[in-house]
């Protein structure tokens, strides 16, 4: 691809990430957002963390997942986030935690300010729902690219 058309398909996806933002922002913070693989669902995770904390928080954040996987995959987004925005999320925000759904769900008592669900379908079982059920987040950002799941996971 040219330039041009590169530049072009960046700023497309960094319209969609902002408008989803703006949408979970009017819901108070709370809900899922379905978006195609390769839309930068990641992208909007670290844009959440700067709409909450514009310079950067210690607040200890979980981004819950499937596998340790997407713990390297976050780490490595971060670095290509830093390349447009300037801005290293895993620098600002140096405690973000990335707990296992498998482990997580055992989790209860808790506070957190700000609780980020990758693939949410999977919060739908009872066992993983127990993890919104019994601890509490102020701010709930779910990502998924599975088509024709009811996402509606957060109280």
């Amino acid at each position: 691809m040219e330039p041009e058309e590169l530049l072009l398909i960046r700023q497309a996806k960094n319209d969609i990430q902002e408008q989803s933002l703006d949408a979970w922002e009017m819901n108070a913070r709370r809900g899922a957002l379905h978006l195609y693989t390769g839309l930068g669902k990641t992208f909007i995770f670290f844009k959440a963390l700067y709409r909450i904390w514009p310079n950067g928080s210690d607040t200890t954040i979980p981004f819950f997942s499937e596998t340790n996987q997407r713990e390297f995959d976050v780490r490595k987004d971060a670095l290509e986030f830093e390349k447009y925005f300037n801005r290293n999320p895993l620098i600002d925000f140096p405690n973000i935690i990335f707990p296992l759904y498998q482990s997580g769900h055992h989790m209860s008592g808790e506070s957190f300010e700000f609780g980020c669900f990758d693939e949410v379908q999977d919060m739908l079982t009872p066992i993983r729902k127990s993890l919104i059920e019994n601890n509490a987040f102020k701010a709930c950002l779910g990502l998924t690219a599975t088509p024709g799941e009811d996402k509606r996971v957060f109280p």
